[in-house]
């Protein structure tokens, strides 16, 4: 369903008193998998391993250097595809709940859409719709996020360091959630970043794991258990 197809990337800096050198990185060096509908899959590695700019990358928000993104052989993924990240800026936080999910969806009056009412219900939000997002817990916060993603109607999710912030009874409930969104085919492909043993072990059934840029690691993980998995990644890790 999801096609990655050789993706290259470089990062410059300028340094100096003044800023007049400038450096390049080699953030990610001909990245490529593929993934088929219902996986799941932990993107791993160590901080400035490539992760977040690869899930940009997949979103469209990043154009990479060399490579392609296609979704069922076609090179237009933004319409199939949503990022879920930490930036809660990206919401306007004096408007309510509402009134933030009416100005992303401008083109359709949202409360008519057949699967509203659907989402409501299944992310717990019908008792806060018409709160200040600035009163919002991170927990709600997130879910609210998410179902900014499921009305954009999107095949294709992508979560940056999504249970970041959130208490372990949040964090295991927005697992849950994600989880039963999968099982019902509303999200058909999952690729999520994190660093959470927890997180790979209760969601995913694949592990890609990113070092210096590239693919070192990339293994199903169905029917392991949450000490196998440690001892797969530490070994990579060496």
């Amino acid at each position: 369903m999801l096609k990655v197809s050789s993706i290259s990337k470089k990062l410059s800096n300028r340094i100096g008193l003044l800023g007049h050198k400038k450096i390049s990185k080699n953030i990610l060096s001909d990245v490529s998998f593929n993934s088929a509908k219902g996986e799941s899959i932990a993107l791993m590695g160590q901080n400035g391993s490539g992760k977040t700019t690869l899930l940009k990358i997949i979103s469209g928000i990043l154009e990479p250097d060399k490579g392609k993104i296609y979704v069922e052989n076609k090179l237009d993924n933004k319409k199939t595809i949503s990022i879920i990240n930490a930036n809660e800026r990206s919401f306007f936080w004096r408007l309510s709940v509402i009134e933030n999910l009416k100005f992303f969806n401008s083109k359709e009056k949202i409360e008519s859409l057949a699967e509203f009412q659907e989402y409501v219900e299944l992310l717990d939000l019908k008792d806060i719709l018409n709160n200040p997002y600035m009163t919002l817990s991170t927990g709600e916060k997130k879910r609210v996020s998410l179902f900014r993603a499921l009305l954009k109607k999107s095949d294709i999710f992508l979560m940056d360091e999504a249970t970041n912030g959130l208490d372990i009874q949040s964090q295991i409930s927005f697992l849950d959630l994600i989880k039963n969104l999968l099982n019902k085919g509303i999200i058909k492909v999952l690729i999520f970043s994190t660093h959470s043993i927890h997180d790979v072990s209760n969601l995913a059934n694949r592990i890609i794991l990113l070092k210096n840029g590239k693919i070192r690691l990339d293994n199903l993980i169905d029917n392991m258990q949450t000490e196998q998995i440690k001892n797969l990644l530490l070994k990579q890790y060496e």
